[in-house]
């Protein structure tokens, strides 16, 4: 089983065990030139519930679209 931790709460999200898998999003930015952080490349990662919160401050709420997995 892995661990990492929310970026945004700290909370530890586990995931890779089939019984108690929970899942996050992974946000990686390199930055690049005219910007203040030209040269850096940022990783977050943040729970479902942080994810929830982020969204919900938005002015313009993001894309939403249905997946359906093929077999």
């Amino acid at each position: 089983m892995s661990e990492i931790r929310c970026n945004r709460c700290g909370r530890i999200i586990v995931f890779g065990d089939m019984h108690n898998k929970e899942d996050y999003v992974l946000i990686q930015k390199e930055w690049g030139y005219f910007s203040r952080k030209d040269g850096r490349k940022y990783t977050l990662r943040m729970c479902e519930d942080c994810y929830d919160r982020l969204v919900n401050e938005c002015v313009i709420p993001p894309e939403i679209d249905d997946v359906t997995e093929y077999a």
